[in-house]
């Protein structure tokens, strides 16, 4: 008599249930590491900005700001309340006014010698719903100056830059999954930047 080869119903229903359990299992583990890796390229990417604005403003020897923008071509107005993962821009204000002043067309902003403002990063809002969100001393902008030290806007004005206090001079970012999962940067009031995994006080890491 012929064997019969394939399956019968009893093993098909078995390796149904068997891949129905690896799916289960496997299909959260691979949204937590699209998920850390979304939130480690994000961090990583506002780590980047602070160290090449600091790096400038020592090398320039002028003012460097960081701010938040949401519309990429200037700085959101102090008090908006916009997360910075609305996006941001870093540009060495030759002026020294807060703003970015840049040239017509045709104008080599970042020359040896240019007057105008030379924009250094834009960053563009994050994709997805992860926040970003700035401590007390960093609400919309700090500036790196020339010997590499931040200040920071805590009084919201431009005209009277304050020291940044360690302890309120951070950023966290969060997802879906709350603080557990928060990542945060912290500067010091040197201008150094150092990855969190808690408050610079101690307190635990909080998200919105």
């Amino acid at each position: 008599m012929k064997r019969q080869s394939g399956f019968n119903i009893i093993e098909l229903m078995v390796a149904i249930a068997v891949f129905g359990v690896l799916l289960g299992v496997g299909i959260p583990g691979v949204e937590s590491y699209i998920q850390n890796g979304r939130m480690t390229t994000q961090i990583n990417s506002l780590s980047t900005a602070l160290s090449h604005a600091r790096s400038e403003a020592i090398k320039l020897n002028q003012r460097v700001v960081v701010c938040v923008s949401e519309n990429g071509t200037s700085c959101d107005a102090a008090g908006t309340g916009n997360g910075w993962n609305k996006g941001w821009l870093v540009f060495v204000d030759r002026n020294g006014n807060g703003v970015l002043n840049k040239g017509g067309s045709g104008v080599d902003d970042c020359a040896v010698g240019a007057t105008t403002d030379c924009l250094l990063i834009q960053q563009k809002a994050f994709d997805g719903t992860n926040t970003l969100t700035p401590a007390v001393s960093v609400p919309d902008v700090l500036v790196y100056v020339g010997d590499g030290s931040v200040r920071c806007n805590t009084d919201s004005s431009l005209a009277t830059l304050e020291t940044c206090p360690n302890a309120t001079t951070y950023f966290t970012l969060c997802d879906f999954r709350g603080a557990a999962h928060a990542k945060a940067v912290g500067i010091s009031n040197t201008g150094r930047i150092s990855s969190l995994d808690k408050q610079p006080n101690g307190s635990a890491l909080t998200c919105p």
